[in-house]
């Protein structure tokens, strides 16, 4: 009978060398053969083994990794009447830490998995591809794996390339299942930790994530295994472009999401409107939606809900002028916020919602003058202790301004400054203190009112 088919692991050229690993140790008669556009081979040629190890010479073959396969068997004994054997065929893949040329058209697969394809490319771009697993730090965020030592491949990809417009090569990265567990494949994509290998953890433009979740994944094929991703001019340069990328999972709900409002002010253009800011920095995969929800009624959505692309904070989408607003009312804001994969804070029990703000639709030299007016026709100011009255006061008090319009709901910031310290007390305490004086039955205190919004201020 012929000889059963002999063991390989691999097929791993390196420049014009392919290598061989994992054959039957100190084999001496075994040959190959090379397919290069996967269907039809060549003669067959002696294979030297060394160890478990052989070295062929592929400088005559035009080798395309995403085509090109060795037939390896054993030679067939004719002084022993033995046929040839089965043969094993492997793929040939490209060795890793090597700057290969990549060209439009083309399709590169390395050793370690990974594949690229070069969609849009001028010449003159490499690719080296490495184990950048050894690069990886301790990280502190709610991305998972939580350890280096637990991580899956770690895809080191260095791009380099003229600066000539419009490149474009796609990735194909294989999702992990024995490192991303089932019940987070809903919430699991590549991730760049690249800003891991910069000095302090700050890449070039002031980022800080160790693992940035990354907006150009394709997740059509995750039921084949495998995410695409796509890498264009920005990932390039000149001197070559250094990513880490790896399949993890986000393991948190979002962090808790911080409103802020920059009063009733005009935009860009000069038209009024309640300014909205949102100022939470969430530490896993980012923000992929908020929406904006004025008197509990939903006004606006930025972004979409699972959109599996996350918002930049930086780049102005986290502010919102509510123009639909009648002047001189006021309205209470809040926000609920999405992680990219739909998640809020929501869905494990905790508030969706950010605190609510209230912002009254004036300027801010309207606000101070009003609330200044009020005060000076006899607006509440000062809530004091039973039986006492702002022509008698002999307990503590409270600092609490209650318009003259019961439609007003606050704007503006009252500051309470004591001429008397040693009787009264205004600074940093609540509620204000009261002392009695000790050289008489009584004294006179005046406190004066600092009232601001915004950059405006008026005393009172």
């Amino acid at each position: 009978p012929a000889p059963g088919a002999p063991t390989v692991e691999k097929a791993v050229i390196a420049g014009t060398e392919i290598t061989l690993t994992g054959l039957p140790s100190g084999a001496s008669n075994l040959e190959y053969s090379i397919s290069v556009n996967g269907a039809d081979f060549s003669a067959w040629n002696d294979l030297a083994v060394d160890g478990t190890t052989a070295f062929i010479d592929a400088s005559s073959y035009d080798i395309s990794t995403d085509k090109s396969k060795l037939a390896i068997r054993v030679k067939a004994d004719t002084a022993n009447g033995a046929p040839a054997g089965e043969s094993v065929e492997v793929p040939v893949v490209l060795a890793l830490n090597v700057e290969t040329p990549i060209h439009q058209g083309k399709t590169y697969i390395f050793e370690s998995g990974l594949k690229l394809y070069a969609d849009s490319l001028m010449d003159g771009n490499t690719v080296t591809v490495s184990d950048a697993k050894n690069k990886t730090k301790q990280w502190e965020v709610a991305i998972r794996p939580a350890s280096p030592a637990e991580l899956g491949p770690v895809y080191g990809v260095l791009l380099k390339g003229p600066d000539d417009p419009g490149k474009k090569v796609i990735l194909t990265v294989p999702i992990p299942y024995d490192v991303v567990p089932e019940q987070y494949l809903n919430k699991c994509s590549v991730y760049d930790g690249r800003i891991q290998t910069f000095p302090n953890g700050v890449d070039e433009n002031g980022n800080i994530e160790p693992w940035t979740f990354l907006n150009d994944v394709d997740r059509s094929q995750m039921e084949s295994g495998i995410f695409k991703l796509t890498c264009d001019d920005d990932d390039f340069s000149a001197d070559g472009r250094f990513h880490m990328y790896s399949v993890m999972y986000d393991y948190f709900i979002p962090d808790t999401t911080f409103i802020g409002s920059g009063g009733y002010v005009p935009d860009d253009q000069g038209n009024y409107g309640i300014k909205i800011t949102e100022e939470s920095k969430d530490q896993g995969s980012g923000i992929g939606c908020w929406e904006i929800w004025r008197d509990d009624v939903l006004i606006k959505r930025i972004g979409e809900i699972k959109s599996y692309k996350k918002m930049d904070w930086r780049n102005g989408d986290f502010t919102y002028y509510d123009y639909d607003v009648v002047y001189g009312q006021s309205y209470s804001y809040k926000i609920k916020s999405y992680d990219p994969y739909g998640n809020t804070r929501g869905d494990a029990g905790g508030d969706p919602f950010s605190f609510s703000i209230r912002v009254v639709a004036m300027t801010d030299e309207d606000i101070v003058q009003k609330v200044k007016a009020d005060i000076e026709n006899g607006a509440q100011v000062f809530e004091f202790a039973q039986g006492d009255s702002q022509d008698r006061v002999t307990q503590d008090f409270y600092a609490n301004y209650v318009s003259n319009d019961p439609s007003y709901k606050g704007g503006a910031k009252i500051r309470w400054e004591s001429d008397r310290p040693d009787l009264v007390v205004t600074e940093d305490v609540t509620p204000y203190m009261v002392f009695m004086p000790l050289d008489a039955d009584e004294a006179v205190v005046h406190l004066t009112g600092s009232i601001t919004s915004g950059s405006v201020k008026a005393t009172v």
